[in-house]
């Protein structure tokens, strides 16, 4: 199957959309440029179209005034607010569990497409992987915007 579906999909519906691609998949890590389809080749893998989405990610870190309150209130009042949030109501009970399966899920796609661009040590792969869950969203958008280009052939 085609990924970009089910990555357009996950906007919407998270990994209820793409968990079935992602268990159903065979991974590829030999893999050029020329193979990719036109969308994944040319948006996907543009720079621009990547750094676009890190901002927009850290964009959503700041209005959303996660990131003031990170830097001005104390960890415990904040922890305690998200708690009363989650135990509150259920779409954030339920986002909340979305969005951290698909950190975890992205981090293991980013360990896969560091080997697809000639990273040959499993450690290292893994380890690219991880640190993209400190910054949950911004990590992935910042591994897609700084990684290595594909081969062209």
């Amino acid at each position: 199957f085609p990924a970009t579906p089910f990555l357009a999909g996950a906007a919407l519906g998270g990994y209820g959309v793409l968990g079935p691609y992602a268990i159903t998949r065979k991974p590829m890590t030999d893999i050029t440029k020329a193979d990719l389809g036109w969308f994944t080749a040319n948006v996907l893998e543009n720079k621009v179209f990547n750094y676009f989405i890190a901002a927009a990610f850290f964009s959503a870190y700041i209005t959303s005034g996660l990131l003031d309150a990170l830097l001005t209130k104390d960890v415990h009042e904040i922890i305690s607010g998200y708690l009363d949030l989650v135990s509150s109501t259920a779409i954030a009970s339920a986002s909340s569990m979305d969005f951290l399966i698909l950190t975890v899920a992205g981090a293991s796609f980013v360990s896969e497409d560091v080997k697809r661009r000639n990273v040959d040590d499993e450690k290292t792969a893994n380890l690219i992987g991880a640190t993209t869950m400190l910054l949950p969203g911004i990590g992935l958008a910042l591994y897609c915007a700084l990684r290595p280009n594909l081969n062209e052939q």
